[in-house]
């Protein structure tokens, strides 16, 4: 799945609660998530309550009210984090994650637990860990797709739209270097006669068509904003024969990259 803007960490942390200590009720403009290290307690959203206990984890979703307790006996102890982003409603909805089901068990094999007591040593925020808070708020949104993704909840154009995005933003990242389509379908994990398929059905394009004309329009851009010499802009896209990248750039454009410079003789 991809993130098409950044994620936002919001807060994290770590609580050994003492007895019957409670939060709410209340609501979130954000994602928050509290995996239970040890003890019990009570959650409660949409008017149902939830026991729960070590090895679970509950979801806390924007604008809903929640409430939840620490056990009087067994208080729970937990570590938290809570995210934003454009994209945070698509990450909860390919998890499966909302108020109706909002619990999760952590399976034996998940990094989870890992991910947020190593969060909770950086509580609170240094300027030295920032990014190492981000990165493992990345770790954690991976962790969490991948043990509780819901893939009836997507449909197979959506899916599909993911590979084609992942395609060029491969492109978009790499058009300098010299790369293949099997190259682009390797990274994807897709194999390479289906990934064109699906790209070439999305767009009109091959993968190829697509990355030569991302290539040349990157070197018209070079071509009338720089000052950059025909083979510097030639190796700057990925071409490393300025004939070759001169001739590409006349059949898309209809003029030489040289001519290109005169802004009166082509009309971008």
């Amino acid at each position: 799945m991809l993130l098409k803007n950044e994620l936002e960490l919001n807060v994290y942390g770590h609580e050994k609660c003492r007895p019957g200590k409670s939060f709410g009720p209340a609501l979130r403009d954000y994602y928050l998530f509290h995996y239970i290290k040890s003890g019990r307690g009570i959650f409660e959203v949409n008017k149902k309550k939830y026991d729960l206990q070590q090895g679970q984890m509950f979801a806390i979703c924007p604008g809903d009210v929640t409430y939840y307790k620490a056990d009087d006996s067994d208080p729970w102890e937990y570590n938290w984090i809570g995210f934003s982003s454009k994209e945070a409603e698509e990450i909860a909805a390919y998890t499966g994650i909302d108020a109706q089901d909002p619990i999760r068990e952590i399976p034996g094999d998940s990094r989870i637990p890992e991910i947020l007591e190593e969060l909770s040593v950086l509580f609170p925020v240094n300027k030295p860990d920032i990014y190492r808070s981000l990165s493992l708020l990345y770790d954690f949104i991976a962790e969490l797709t991948r043990s509780f993704a819901a893939p009836s909840r997507y449909n197979v154009q959506s899916d599909q739209n993911i590979y084609i995005e992942a395609v060029k933003k491969y492109i978009s990242n790499n058009y300098q270097n010299n790369i293949s389509v099997a190259q682009i379908a390797s990274r994807i994990g897709l194999n390479r006669s289906y990934l064109s398929t699906l790209f070439k059905k999305s767009t009109e394009k091959s993968i190829q068509e697509y990355l030569i004309e991302y290539r040349l329009r990157r070197a018209m851009s070079l071509v009338r904003d720089t000052e950059l010499g025909i083979l510097e802009i030639s190796n700057s896209v990925g071409y490393a024969d300025q004939f070759a990248f001169s001739r590409a750039f006349k059949k898309k454009f209809g003029i030489s990259p040289s001519k290109a410079r005169d802004k009166s003789a082509y009309k971008c």
